[in-house]
């Protein structure tokens, strides 16, 4: 399985940390969050457009 925290590094880091816009929520409140509702923001939610560029294995990897 690919390295969950480099793929967030690589597609998720610029929105979801410190330095982001602020719209998207941070590093320490998705690690709140269950790897299923992140999976299902990836796949049909609001972060469709994103998880879209990754393929199943990706997305997997970062929710977890």
């Amino acid at each position: 399985m690919p390295d969950g925290t480099l793929v967030y590094k690589n597609h998720c880091a610029s929105c979801h940390s410190a330095i982001g816009d602020g719209r998207a929520p941070g590093l320490p409140s998705l690690m709140y969050m269950s790897p299923r509702s992140i999976l299902s923001a990836l796949e049909s939610g609001r972060m469709k457009a994103v998880g879209d560029l990754l393929d199943p294995e990706l997305r997997r990897a970062v929710a977890e």
